[in-house]
């Protein structure tokens, strides 16, 4: 006998306007994802032949700096040592810091602009898919990478640079900065909203909600520690976990809904 596929809801369109328990919801999207553990591989297939050269090339830029701005730090160092001088040991040093925080940003922002499209297309697929408007597969990282292309990629670079920047304060700033820009990514990727605009609805909407926020934010990372660990299907589960989350908080309509859901027409 053959066992029946674990319950989840049928798929749907939410209002928007609503800050729904995390954890029922956690269960709800996991067993929706077991039960499409078939399509959400596929997707995860296509995401990860996209990542796996950009991270190859990503670590031999990365090295290839280091390497350069070890032979000059080398260099520079024996320079100022045979003149003694203090003074110019400490300038020296201080631009070899913003060599090194300048290069990790450019690399950043180089990442960014060619993954926003994919991460965009893949939001929307996965929107569509749980909506029951059309399944993920192979292709769904590439299905819609022109739509909202400038607000997503815009949007993806201002959240890793102000991550990235709020993170050399002793990490814990970064984190903080991650928080409030939670859904400026997807703003951008799946309602089209402006870069900008969409970094001020995101830090309003925390602002506004912070314990709920908060809350959501610390399940987040938690579930995102393990998933990432879980190759092609741990990935996944995060993208499909925070779309879900996305569109209850902002609804599935034409415009993100910031207060509460509109009400039906008479």
């Amino acid at each position: 006998m053959v066992n029946p596929p674990p319950y989840s809801p049928p798929p749907q369109r939410f209002a928007g306007g609503h800050l729904p328990p995390v954890g029922p919801v956690f269960s709800e999207t996991l067993t929706a994802f077991t039960r499409d553990l078939g399509p959400y591989a596929l997707a995860g297939l296509g995401q990860l032949l996209v990542l796996l050269p950009v991270i190859f090339g990503v670590f031999i830029v990365a090295y290839a700096v280091i390497f350069v701005v070890a032979i000059g730090g080398v260099a520079g160092s024996a320079v100022i040592a045979d003149r003694g001088s203090d003074s110019g040991a400490a300038v020296f040093t201080a631009a070899m810091v913003a060599v090194m925080v300048l290069v990790s940003l450019g690399i950043a922002w180089v990442v960014n602009a060619i993954l926003a499209p994919i991460f965009g297309s893949l939001y929307r697929a996965v929107a569509c898919h749980q909506r029951g408007e059309q399944p993920l597969g192979f292709g769904s990282v590439f299905s819609s990478m022109g739509t909202h292309l400038v607000s997503g990629i815009v949007a993806m670079v201002l959240v890793t640079t102000l991550v990235l920047l709020g993170a050399l304060f002793c990490y814990l700033p970064g984190l903080v900065v991650a928080l409030f820009l939670t859904w400026t990514f997807p703003l951008a990727a799946l309602h089209g909203v402006g870069a900008f605009a969409a970094l001020k609805r995101s830090v309003s909407h925390v602002r506004q909600h912070f314990k709920w926020h908060l809350g959501f934010f610390l399940y987040w990372l938690l579930i995102s520690f393990v998933a990432n660990n879980i190759p092609l299907i741990g990935p996944m589960f995060v993208v499909a976990f925070t779309v879900r989350v996305y569109r209850e908080v902002f609804g599935d309509g034409d415009q993100p809904v910031v207060g509460q859901p509109p009400r039906p027409s008479a």
